[in-house]
């Protein structure tokens, strides 16, 4: 990640993890909550609706992940194992004509990487209802960056791999409408 991106993190972005035994919803609740903490942010768990502009999480195998932020219009997350296949047909199925994948040929987990990119930005959509990842063009930078494009709404995702825990890992935050323009 470029430094810039760490330093925003430090600063308005909290990510948590979670394992153990519990189920996958109560291991993200519980991210959640420590993600929250992190940054002093009040969290109302039975109120809480997803998509939500400070909150996202995000389960996989066991592991749960959790991101808030100080102030967005909208965040997401998603984490996957690095041995999870995701199938060439699968890419083909959620690819559109403005995606752009060109550096990604000789990345190891580049379908990997597709799909919680995706994934990431389509949680990150304030206005996700009725859509699918085919609706959402990425174009990555690099096998780390990139953006995506739905409808009005523009995101900038990072993706990266947790060598400790085996997961491939992306965060995806929209801009705004008017944004999208100057970009």
């Amino acid at each position: 990640m470029s430094q810039s991106l760490c330093d925003y993190f430090k600063k308005d972005i909290a990510i948590a993890f979670c394992l153990g035994e519990k189920s996958e919803n109560q291991l993200a609740r519980d991210a959640l909550v420590k993600a929250c903490e992190q940054l002093s942010l009040k969290l109302n768990l039975e109120t809480l609706k997803f998509p939500h502009p400070l909150f996202s999480i995000s389960h996989t195998q066991g592991i749960a992940c959790a991101v808030s932020c100080r102030s967005s219009s909208g965040i997401g997350v998603d984490i996957e194992k690095l041995g999870r296949g995701v199938s060439e047909a699968v890419i083909k199925r959620i690819s559109n004509a403005g995606d752009d994948f060109s550096y990604l040929e000789n990345y190891e987990h580049k379908n990997l990487a597709i799909w919680v990119a995706k994934e990431a930005c389509f949680k990150a959509d304030l206005e996700n209802t009725g859509k699918t990842l085919l609706d959402f063009a990425v174009r990555f930078n690099d096998k780390s960056s990139g953006s995506a494009f739905c409808g009005e709404n523009f995101f900038k995702f990072y993706t990266w791999v947790d060598s400790n825990s085996g997961l491939l890992i992306a965060l995806s935050l929209s801009s705004s409408k008017r944004l999208r323009a100057a970009e």
